[in-house]
């Protein structure tokens, strides 16, 4: 019996946006070590967005907190975008005011 999990991972295109690079780095290390390998870096919610005309990805993880453009306006510019307004968008944060979160 084959895991259909790892089998499915190796087509998911993951973008990983925050400004800390031991964040990213640490989110990548975790996502390959479970299988998925097509993973693209950026360190705000612009280069995130320059990224998309080249690859648009199957999954965001993104701060909140980023200089340039932050998590929340880049969300805002996903769900503007018709080619990337289904894209699911996690918001990984250390942020614990749940007035920030809403």
């Amino acid at each position: 019996m084959s895991d259909s999990s790892s089998e499915n991972t190796h087509d998911v295109t993951i973008m990983v946006v925050d400004d800390q690079p031991d964040i990213r780095k640490l989110i990548e290390f975790h996502l390959k070590k479970i299988g998925y390998t097509q993973i693209i870096a950026a360190e705000n919610g612009r280069q995130a967005l320059d990224a998309t005309a080249r690859n648009i990805p199957d999954l965001v993880l993104m701060d909140i907190m980023m200089p340039v453009m932050d998590g929340l306006k880049t969300c805002a510019a996903f769900k503007k975008d018709p080619r990337l307004a289904e894209v699911p968008i996690i918001i990984v944060s250390a942020l614990d005011d749940i007035r920030t979160k809403a």
